[in-house]
Order: C-alpha cells, then sequence, then structure tokens
C-alpha cells in the first residue's frame, strides 16, 4: 500500500503515511512469535521509509500502542478490560491522531506511554548496559577491571585449549580456496555430486520455487513424507541493489516478502512437528547484520531480516523443552551473487567473505550460541571494535562507527549514507555497461 501511495505523494510534495505497529516489537515474544516479529517489520520499514522520503515533505509516523480494547482481543478478559489494558478504540483513535506531524514514532495514549516507558528502562538492547558500568566509583572500577583482565585471560585460554581443532579447521577454512581447483558451477553438480562424493552423503533434490508462495509448500511436504530431518538451514532469500521503496517493483516485492519472510516461517512450521517426536533438532535461520538498524534505500530487505531475528529468538524460547536448537546467524556480506552489484561488497577482507569459508566457521558455532554472525572478520565489524570504514564522496569522507553503540537515529543516518554510496556504486556500473 506504502508502494502504491507514495509516488502521487511526490508529485504533491506532500503527505503522510501512518503505519500501526505493536508494543509487541519491543521484545521477541514466544507463543506471539510470528505476531511479534511482523510488528517488528513494521517499524523497522517505517524507521527506513522517513529517512527516505522526509526530502518529499512526506511524514511516516509509526504508532505502536499496547492493547486496544477491539476483536483482536476477545480471547482474553485481562486485554479487553481495565484501564490500562484493553483501551476502547475511539479514546484511544482521538489520541493518537494529535501526535501526527510531531513525532515519528508514538504510542498514541498516556497509559500505553508509561507501560512502553517502563519496558524500555528495564531493558535497553544497545547501550543502557555501558552507561550503569560506567557510573562505577574509580576504586571499584579499577578492582573490577582487574578482575575483569584474569577473567578474561583465563576464559581465552580455557577456549583456545578446548577448541583448538575448531581454530584449525577455520584456518583451513580460509586458506582452502585459495589452494584448491574451482568447484563445478552447475547447480547438480556443485551441491550434489559434490556433497555425495567428498562427504559420502546421499542427497535427495526438492525442485522448489519459494517465489511462487504458499503453493509450493505442499509439494515439499509430500516429498518430505518419512525423511527423518535433524537439522533445517533457513537460508531462503533475495536481496537487489539499494533504491527506494517507491521505485520497487510490485513483483519484487512479493518476491522478497515471499523469500525472506514466508519461506523461513512456513519451512520452520513444516519441520517442527517431526523434530518434537524424535525429542530433538535443529533449525538455523539465515538472517543479516542489515537488522542492526533501519536502512534506507533498503528498507523492506532490513525489515525482514528484523522479522527473521525476532521469530528466531522466540522460537528458541518456544522450542527450547522440546530439546530443539535454534540459532540466527548474522553474518556481515559474504562474497554471493547478492553482492555481485557492488566491487566495493566483493572483495577485501571485512567485505565479500568467501562463502566456503564462512559456511565452514559458521557450522562450528551450532550448539555453542544462540546468535552469531558466523565469522570472525564479521564479529569484529559487528560486536567488538568502533570500526572506522572511510569512502570518499564527492571530496567528503563518510565514516561508520560501531553501530549497536550509535543511538537509533544516527545508526539510520550512517547506514542512509552508506547504502547510497552503494547506490551510487550501482548506478555509475550501470553507465559503465551501457557504454560498452
Amino acid at each position: 500500500m506504502s508502494r502504491i501511495v507514495i509516488p502521487q505523494m511526490k508529485k504533491q510534495g506532500k503527505g503522510a503515511i501512518v503505519n500501526i505497529a505493536s508494543t509487541a516489537h519491543l521484545t521477541p515474544m514466544p507463543l506471539v512469535a510470528v505476531y511479534c516479529a511482523t510488528k517488528r517489520y513494521v517499524r523497522w520499514l517505517s524507521l527506513a521509509m522517513e529517512r527516505e522520503l522526509f526530502k518529499y515533505n512526506i511524514t511516516v509516523q509509526c504508532v505502536t500502542p499496547a492493547f486496544v480494547r477491539t476483536e483482536l482481543l476477545q480471547f482474553s478478559n485481562i486485554l479487553s478490560r481495565n484501564k490500562f489494558v484493553g483501551t476502547p478504540v475511539e479514546m484511544y483513535a482521538r489520541s493518537a491522531v494529535f501526535t501526527l506531524g510531531k513525532t515519528q514514532e508514538t504510542t498514541g495514549y498516556w497509559t500505553h506511554a508509561m507501560l512502553s516507558c517502563q519496558h524500555s528502562c528495564s531493558q535497553n538492547e544497545d547501550y543502557d548496559i555501558f552507561l550503569g558500568f560506567f557510573s562505577s566509583m574509580s576504586t571499584f572500577y579499577e578492582m573490577l577491571l582487574s578482575t575483569i583482565n584474569l577473567v578474561g585471560l583465563l576464559a581465552t585460554v580455557s577456549f583456545l585449549y578446548d577448541n583448538f581443532k575448531s581454530l584449525f579447521s577455520i584456518l583451513k577454512a580460509v586458506l582452502e580456496p585459495y589452494f584448491r581447483p574451482q568447484l563445478p558451477h552447475t547447480l547438480p553438480e556443485k551441491f550434489g555430486k559434490w556433497a555425495e562424493n567428498l562427504c559420502k552423503t546421499e542427497v535427495k533434490w526438492i525442485v522448489a520455487d519459494f517465489s511462487k508462495g504458499k503453493a509450493v509448500y505442499e509439494h515439499i511436504k509430500k516429498e518430505l513424507l518419512d525423511i527423518p530431518i535433524g537439522i533445517l538451514v533457513n537460508n531462503v532469500g533475495c536481496a537487489s541493489h539499494p533504491d527506494e521503496l517507491c521505485n520497487r517493483s510490485e513483483d519484487w516485492l512479493w518476491n522478497i516478502i515471499n523469500l525472506n519472510v514466508g519461506a523461513v516461517t512456513l519451512m520452520s512450521r513444516i519441520v517442527i512437528p517431526q523434530m518434537k517426536k524424535q525429542g530433538k533438532g535443529a533449525i538455523v535461520n539465515i538472517a543479516s547484520t542489515a537488522h542492526l538498524a533501519p536502512m534506507p534505500l533498503l528498507a523492506v530487505y532490513s525489515a525482514t531480516k528484523r522479522y527473521v531475528r525476532s521469530l528466531s529468538l522466540t522460537m528458541e524460547r518456544e522450542l527450547l523443552k522440546h530439546n530443539i536448537t535454534v540459532q540466527c546467524v548474522e553474518p556481515w556480506f559474504v562474497r554471493t551473487e547478492l553482492t555481485q552489484f557492488s566491487e566495493t561488497l566483493s572483495r577485501g577482507m571485512f567485505f565479500g567473505t568467501p562463502v566456503e569459508a564462512f559456511t565452514r566457521s559458521a557450522v562450528f558455532t551450532l550448539g555453542k550460541t544462540q546468535e552469531t554472525t558466523g565469522y570472525w572478520t564479521h564479529a569484529i565489524m559487528v560486536k567488538f571494535l568502533l570500526y572506522a570504514i572511510i569512502y570518499k564522496l564527492k571530496k567528503e569522507q563518510f565514516q561508520s562507527f560501531h553501530l549497536s553503540l550509535l543511538p537509533e537515529w544516527l545508526r539510520i543516518r550512517i547506514s542512509h549514507a552508506f547504502t547510497d554510496y552503494l547506490r551510487k556504486e550501482w548506478l555509475k556500473k550501470q553507465v559503465e555497461e551501457k557504454e560498452k
């Protein structure tokens, strides 16, 4: 719907889009996993759209109510009554409408704001823990620092001792692509025969076009009958060069939602009952570091990856009692066809990690951590260092710092500058190809 109305609003030079999310976006919620993840998607999409469209004088607001007394809440007496829980629709709507144009994000009603504020104060996923740490007294700080150094040293030694084989395998994976012949490029040869010969594994091929939506999953269900499934890796997905939401075709939008959101949800739904019967299993969902901040020019892609992370965390909590492991892998940039539009993303040590090296590294984290970037350089870029990536943009320099330590509004602007650079790089590449 946003895609439909944006072009007209651009011509008018004004407009407003109000997207209704929910306070369910604040934290992954088991038993309402998909609902919670969709509301995170809506919020992420709204924040990215706001940054894309502000130059056209188009306001984008995200409304995140707690509980409003509608038919959706009739299943619960607690949610459909009470002053703080279950606000009447008319009262809520009259309050929320006054916030349009005044704030980019709102709960819409004062009692909802109190509930949301209480949650935010008790759990901030970005940097509240750092503020509490640095407020310690100097003497206590020195003692604590010494203790941390000692514990860190012991933990490092223990890790190296217990995981020597894993570290050796990762090093081997990094060097192996440079010393072995090129693998076949056809799909059956590259994956089927290669897996059978190298791993002595029988391979069953199921041909499925996930972009076709619901119809494909019945076919997959039939093909998987009587096959015990131990591990599901949800790696179906698509991406494209950076561009504004209104420039994306409707077919492309449906494809990315079907592939990035639909596939991970429905494939998990298919295999979970069998894993419950077996009393064990593992599901690995491939997200992206794009979930760290709403990304203008990659608005839908970023929002879908936020959905995947939220869904993964809630599934992990739901399935823990059934001995089913759920892991969310959030890589930086891996050298695949999805990054071919940009030379920056396809080269370098930190950009464009070879697929073979990444997968060999990521597989060692399964069962050890619930959430991972999958590769050491990706972890450095995202989790540990205040890194600087310098690009020359029209004789100016753009510096990008560690995203998860910055406030969200600044993260959005940094992401916008980065994706805008990639978009210009892609457009330049298109012009050069036409001239050839």
